[in-house]
């Protein structure tokens, strides 16, 4: 079943009804988590540009990487970027691996919450299969149950840009788009990068005008919606 725009802000109360919304205070992004597996480059550049942007802007989260490896040397080469990290920037740390992953189904198998193979598949994922990426996400939201969370892939880098045809500070938005999708080809990738627009902005922020809050409090608060 399809519902229009407008019959979502009818039912949410907001701009067609003229009436205020109550503001929800969700608090600030306590977790932010990077999804991992056997990529040391990629992994360093976007825990360090997150790091960065998290100091200019004054965030404190939690810097959580969640290591689907089953390679040693790659664990610890995750820990020594946490520790770098938290020598560096302040910041706190965790890591969540294969070993800790075991040890949360464990104890969740010791209180009977859920039958043992459900539990394995969950956290483990599914023994002959490669590709665990699933397994690896469900660790990371179970260290960080009941806490803001903001969850990214180890090949993304902070680097921000403005969406085209938006305000001069909009990097995130939500508007009346029949496609929110867009796409342009480039000839070359320097072509491309000159024509993104990189803008400073506190992307923590920005998430956290989104992130818990009720549909009607994010809508009222967009202009453009």
């Amino acid at each position: 079943l399809l519902i229009s725009d407008k019959e979502i802000l009818r039912a949410c109360g907001t701009r067609l009804s003229g009436t205020s919304c109550p503001r929800i205070q969700t608090g600030a992004i306590a977790t932010l988590g990077f999804i991992t597996h056997n990529r040391k480059e990629l992994l360093y550049a976007c825990v360090k540009g997150y790091a960065a942007s998290c100091a200019l802007y004054g965030r404190k989260p939690r810097f959580a990487v969640a290591d689907d490896s089953r390679d040693p040397k790659y664990r610890e080469y995750c820990i020594r970027v946490l520790i770098e990290v938290r020598r560096q920037y302040g910041m706190d740390a965790l890591y969540i691996g294969k070993e800790e992953r075991f040890a949360f189904a464990a104890e969740l198998n010791r209180s009977g919450c859920a039958p043992e193979s459900v539990v394995l598949f969950g956290l483990l994922g599914a023994r002959d299969e490669g590709i665990t990426t699933g397994a690896n996400r469900n660790g990371l939201l179970l260290q960080t149950l009941g806490e803001l969370l903001l969850s990214v892939d180890d090949d993304v880098q902070c680097r921000v840009a403005k969406i085209p045809g938006s305000l001069e500070a909009q990097v995130l938005a939500l508007g009346r788009h029949e496609a929110p999708t867009a796409t342009k080809f480039f000839s070359t990738r320097a072509e491309a990068l000159a024509q993104s627009g990189y803008v400073e902005a506190d992307l923590l922020g920005r998430h956290q005008d989104f992130l818990g809050k009720p549909l009607t409090q994010v809508l009222w608060s967009c202009p453009e919606a």
